[in-house]
Formats: structure tokens, C-alpha cells, sequence
């Protein structure tokens, strides 16, 4: 999936690499649209992508390797984006904005994120997303003198973040049943009222 921004690593990478990097990682993603990730062999991911091996092995130590990379860049990516948009950031949390805007990129990238969707659903996926949310709450943390708890508020961050993911791949997976509108006023409504209130009745 391509919510990798690779001009972003060219700022910072040599454009050399991430040039052969992006190479690579297109031919892992049109491989996996007829075989499984693990049935995916070096030797025809260096065919697909017109490179040698030796070129391949500068970069990654398997196939598995080079997928691990496109999840840690896709997080990376989508965390950016949703911080330059200012759904996350240190003054505000915004969750109905965290499900469009996640939606939003999906759609832009709807080939490749039905290609890859299957493996981004395992628990890797997730538990490098949640690091990398840890990372930033952190930091978040830290530009809030105020903040009598920081290690409280830097697990309120993670546990929401990584819920409001998992609530949006959910809704994918039980079919779309509510419009992605619904979807984010709940997600609101969740967090702006106590859940156990939703939940139980009075």
C-alpha cells in the first residue's frame, strides 16, 4: 500500500535507496495479489522488481523483512498524517477526525490496502502501531508541564489510538453495516461519554 511517504524519506534517506526501496516493495505488494506472503520467494520478488539479488540483500534479509518494512513506513506515514492534520496532537485528541482521515487514506489506496489488509490484521501490525503511538504520546507527555500523570496519559493515548484502529478495521470486517459518518460520531460519543454509560442502563 502506498501511504508510505517516500519524498518524506528522501529528506532523510538517500534517494538512491529509497528509489530501490519503493521497487521492492511494489513487487512484494503485486506478488501478494496471487500468493500468500510466506510462498513469496527472493529469487521471483528480485524478477518482479528487475533487480539482482545482491541488490535485494543490500536492503532486507527476506521477503518477510521487506513487508516488515512497508508496515513500519505505512505507520509512520499515517501517524504523520494525522498529526500534521492536528487529529493528534499534545492540546487535542480528536477521534470522529482519527476514523475519516483513516478512511480517507484507505481510499486513496484501496488496491493496495485490500492487498495487504489480510497480514495488516495480525497482531504485528498492531503492536508496531501501538509502539509507534507510545513513541509519540511520549513526547506528547513531555510538552505538558501540567500533566499530573504522564505515564497515565501516555496509556489513555495508546489504548485510544490503538482502539479507534481497531474499532475502523472492524468495521471493514463485520461488512460497512453503519455509514463511515455513524462510525465516527460513535467513536466521538465513546469517548465524550463514559462507555460504561453506553453500555449499561440505569
Amino acid at each position: 500500500m502506498s501511504f508510505i511517504d517516500y519524498d518524506l524519506m528522501s529528506k532523510t534517506t538517500d534517494i538512491r535507496i529509497v528509489k530501490t526501496r519503493r521497487i521492492i516493495h511494489s513487487a512484494v505488494i503485486e506478488l501478494l495479489k496471487i500468493k500468500h506472503l510466506s510462498d513469496i520467494s527472493i529469487t521471483e520478488l528480485c524478477q518482479t522488481a528487475m533487480i539482482n539479488r545482491k541488490t535485494f540483500y543490500m536492503h532486507y534479509k527476506s521477503v518477510e523483512d521487506a513487508f516488515s518494512d512497508i508496515e513500519t513506513l505505512t505507520i509512520n506515514a499515517y501517524i504523520a498524517r494525522l498529526v500534521s492534520a492536528g487529529i493528534l496532537s499534545s492540546k487535542d485528541f480528536k477521534p470522529a477526525e482519527f476514523i475519516l482521515a483513516t478512511n480517507a487514506m484507505v481510499n486513496e489506496n484501496i488496491d493496495k490496502f485490500n492487498t495487504v489488509y489480510p497480514y495488516f490484521k495480525d497482531g504485528g501490525f498492531m503492536r508496531k502501531f501501538g509502539a509507534a503511538i507510545g513513541t509519540l504520546a511520549k513526547k506528547f507527555a513531555a510538552n505538558r508541564p501540567l500533566e499530573a500523570d504522564p505515564e497515565a496519559y501516555a496509556f489513555s493515548f495508546i489504548f485510544t489510538s490503538t482502539g479507534l484502529l481497531t474499532s475502523y478495521f472492524d468495521w471493514i470486517d463485520f461488512g460497512k453495516q453503519i455509514t463511515i459518518e455513524h462510525q465516527s460520531q460513535m467513536a466521538a460519543n465513546a469517548l465524550s461519554v463514559p462507555l460504561c454509560s453506553v453500555l449499561s442502563s440505569k
